[in-house]
């Protein structure tokens, strides 16, 4: 009797707070249109437009699914086959860094290590590239290989990882749950879109190009997560 008695006197914490989330949210009224326009939240939507534009336009989901002809285009004499295997492993890998490195150095040193690295990376690549077509670089056909994989582990440990970790914190909590939703829609678009263009882009302007305008993506982007990104590592799903 006392064990029952003991049992229904602990109190859970995480469920109190997921409580007290709810009701606050159910005490602050309805959304207004007026909650979109605030100068926090104007502010959240730019730096939300930047996450998802670099998220797609950086090219790392793109260089997932056209990896084989990636490969095939940098002047390596590696089998693409094989290299796209090694990249599996190296995203995962990524990913896997970023859940031990989010909670130690939090989310906006990550994001600046991810889009820096990949603009660093993809510069490199494109220069590789260039000078692949008329230059006899045969001995070094593993480059191309190394700084791939130093491009999709920054990525996915960055972009990949936490673009939507870091949306969904950003928001103010009275409109988070549409702007999430909204942010999912757009993505979706952006994800069709540059599936489209990345082909079409290499095919016109070459590999070489078209590393540079994804590093070039990553670089504005660094500098703006740098200057307006707000670190949101231990924030409260119920503060704005």
């Amino acid at each position: 009797m006392c064990n029952s008695e003991n049992k229904q006197n602990t109190s859970n914490p995480a469920f109190d707070q997921l409580k007290s989330i709810i009701e606050n949210r159910s005490d602050s009224g309805s959304v207004t249109y007026k909650d979109f326009l605030t100068k926090d939240a104007l502010q959240c939507f730019a730096t939300a437009a930047v996450l998802l534009f670099v998220n797609q336009f950086s090219g790392i989901f793109a260089f997932v699914n056209y990896m084989s002809d990636i490969f095939s285009n940098s002047g390596s004499s590696m089998d693409p086959n094989t290299c796209t295997i090694i990249m599996g492993v190296v995203q995962i890998a990524g990913t896997y860094a970023a859940t031990l490195l989010v909670d130690i150095f939090g989310r906006k040193i990550l994001m600046l290590w991810s889009t820096g690295g990949m603009a660093v990376g993809l510069a490199a690549f494109g220069v590789f590239t260039f000078y692949a077509q008329t230059m006899d670089l045969s001995q070094y056909s593993f480059v191309p290989l190394l700084l791939m994989s130093f491009v999709s582990f920054v990525g996915n440990m960055g972009l990949i990882a936490l673009t939507f970790v870091v949306l969904v914190e950003i928001f103010p909590a009275k409109i988070r749950p549409i702007c999430a939703s909204a942010s999912m829609a757009i993505l979706s678009l952006l994800v069709f879109a540059m599936l489209k263009i990345f082909p079409l882009y290499m095919d016109s302007f070459g590999i070489s190009t078209t590393m540079w305008s994804c590093a070039l993506v990553c670089a504005v982007s660094y500098l703006y997560m740098l200057v307006f990104l707000k670190e949101t590592k231990g924030k409260s799903m119920d503060s704005d």
